[in-house]
């Protein structure tokens, strides 16, 4: 048996976008025989489920019934599904990304992981309100394995980004580590200090495992020489050497990379 992710597609688009233009079934295939992910099922499903005489808008129909009565039971009888919400998790891409977060966030008992991609997370809404749930963290925690949030660095939605760094620190994140992938990396410790460091030139061959091997990196880092500074260039040297190998980068590729950033 498998467990389950259930992937949105972005507004104007459909579900075949995470196949001929996201490549989801070659990433995963690759992955799958790297050993970076377990087999699972993939489910993706067209976002517009119109109600009758409803006129077309951003967050269109009701496309959480579809997906909790029609289309989870349906997957559940015909495929070999794992199951429990510790096998089914939700993510989207922008339209999908809200959709994901307001269905997984209103169905905990149904999902244990949510990804938001590229969109946003409205906390509150006519028909909800989450507020008091994130600013709870052992609560949020004790409702959900994984929050995954990610934006391109060059989306207007960075600077907000950023801007929530402040936020997460006032609810209790001590150091916020931000990958801008080739723009380099940035760091608000908990003194508010803000720490940038630009990217090493290479090629780009796998980005998969780059964004752990540079946390991987910065706690060694720290660990080390107590200096944020020194950690977050550790960080970025772990980070890049990893994406500029075909798998996890070695001790020798991020030494010879240290020694360009000196």
């Amino acid at each position: 048996s498998y467990p389950v992710l259930y992937l949105q597609h972005g507004v104007g688009e459909n579900e075949t976008g995470w196949i001929w233009q996201g490549k989801a079934n070659l990433i995963l295939d690759n992955l799958i025989a790297e050993n970076k992910c377990r087999p699972i099922l993939l489910v993706m499903n067209a976002g517009y489920a119109f109600l009758p005489d409803e006129d077309p808008t951003f967050f269109p129909g009701d496309y959480e019934t579809e997906l909790i009565h029609g289309c989870i039971p349906f997957i559940e009888q015909k495929y070999r599904v794992a199951a429990g919400r510790k096998n089914r998790a939700i993510a989207g891409l922008s339209l999908g990304s809200v959709q994901s977060f307001a269905i997984g966030m209103g169905h905990r008992d149904l999902f244990s992981r949510i990804g938001v991609f590229s969109g946003g997370f409205p906390i509150s809404r006519p028909e909800y309100d989450y507020t008091a749930l994130l600013q709870n963290p052992e609560e949020l925690n004790a409702s959900l394995d994984l929050l995954f949030f990610s934006n391109g660095d060059q989306e207007p939605m960075c600077t907000s980004a950023l801007a929530s760094i402040h936020s997460l620190q006032e609810k209790g994140a001590r150091n916020v580590l931000v990958s801008m992938a080739g723009n380099g990396a940035l760091l608000v410790d908990e003194h508010g200090e803000v720490h940038r460091i630009g990217c090493p030139k290479g090629k780009v061959v796998n980005s998969v495992g780059a964004g752990d091997s540079m946390v991987a990196g910065f706690v060694a880092g720290y660990l080390q020489s107590g200096s944020y500074e020194q950690a977050l260039r550790l960080g970025t040297a772990c980070g890049s050497a990893t994406a500029f190998s075909l798998g996890l980068a070695t001790k020798a590729d991020i030494d010879k990379l240290l020694k360009t950033m000196e």
